[in-house]
């Protein structure tokens, strides 16, 4: 979870920073906005009480898929200023990272 909500937006940023790909964006907006899109995996953990497997996916599933919308609702018009390769990457970067945290949580945490 730490590595998550600080390691990924640290990783961004000087990765962004280093690609010149994307101007307005600083470490503590990437932090913030990881920050807030881990509060949609609060009712998820609550949905993992229940003794399901079925109910763990969804409910994590769920999260992860809300947590990445409001990261990339953020994110999209300025990474779409940039060149064309570079904003699929970038976006590909960002949803790579919410299935790993996905996964991570539903076979570590909730297996």
């Amino acid at each position: 979870i730490y590595t998550f909500s600080f390691g990924i937006p640290l990783i961004s940023y000087f990765a962004l920073r280093c690609l010149g790909a994307i101007q307005g964006i600083n470490f503590m907006i990437l932090f913030s906005l990881y920050g807030y899109s881990l509060t949609m995996y609060i009712p998820a953990a609550l949905l993992c009480v229940v003794p399901s497997q079925a109910v763990h996916w969804l409910s994590l599933l769920v999260a992860s898929l809300f947590s990445g919308a409001l990261i990339f609702r953020n994110l999209v018009g300025r990474v779409m200023q940039s060149e064309e390769t570079k904003s699929r990457a970038i976006l590909g970067w960002f949803a790579g990272c919410q299935i790993i945290m996905f996964l991570c949580l539903k076979l570590v945490f909730y297996a």
